[in-house]
């Protein structure tokens, strides 16, 4: 059976009651996989529910006097098992990327990084510090419904083999809005999905949940 790792990132779709119904929903229907709320919602979805909660972004800022920047300590102290980095809608520079790096792997939290082209993976892998995962997604398909495991085939082939022996975890990206595109992305190569939009934004996410059933590991 064809196992991934599946991820669905709540972007700013959904807030308090609604974003955790929608985690409900997901728990019900895929067990305990990573979710990534608004920062608003982390904690509240962590306490009501099993799923592995996960920031959509945090700074590379040291604790202390760092007004309004969401940093890595912040989530360890409130047990937030890890972060996306760099996602196409909030893209920082690679010297914030490796300290962000630097501070997740210091207290064990687990960073999936966002990467809009095979230059940015390569960049990224040169890294003295690794992320747990990084999500290959062409900026122009995300949102778009267009699934990068058919519109870009190749390079999300590339990109897997790429990983091939890192121990870090290839994922994919933009577009995946079926169970379909999760098994096209395992053929590929990838470990894993982002799902964002076809389950965020949707007014009946069951739809696609139910489908999804038993090929999250």
């Amino acid at each position: 059976m064809c196992k991934m790792v599946i991820i669905v990132n709540y972007k700013n779709y959904k807030f308090g009651r609604e974003a955790l119904s929608l985690s409900k929903k997901i728990e019900r229907n895929l067990g305990k996989i990573i979710v990534c709320p608004s920062s608003l919602d982390l904690l509240q979805v962590k306490k009501e529910t099993g799923l592995k909660v996960f920031a959509q972004h945090v700074s590379g800022k040291d604790k202390g006097r760092n007004t309004g920047w969401l940093t890595v300590d912040g989530l360890k102290e409130v047990g937030i098992g890890g972060t996306l980095v760099n996602h196409s809608e909030h893209k920082i520079q690679v010297k914030e990327i490796d300290q962000i790096l630097v501070k997740c792997s210091a207290l064990n939290l687990k960073a999936i990084v966002c990467c809009g082209s095979l230059k940015e993976v390569k960049q990224i892998m040169k890294l003295t510090f690794k992320p747990w995962a990084i999500a290959y997604e062409d900026p122009k398909l995300v949102g778009s419904g267009l699934p990068i495991t058919k519109f870009k085939t190749r390079r999300v082939r590339k990109f897997a083999s790429m990983l091939i022996g890192s121990g870090v975890l290839p994922l994919c990206g933009a577009g995946i809005s079926s169970a379909r595109d999760v098994k096209a992305a395992k053929s590929l190569g990838c470990k894993g999905v982002l799902i964002s939009s076809a389950i965020a934004k949707s007014k009946s996410p069951e739809q696609l949940l139910q489908k999804l059933r038993g090929l999250n590991g």
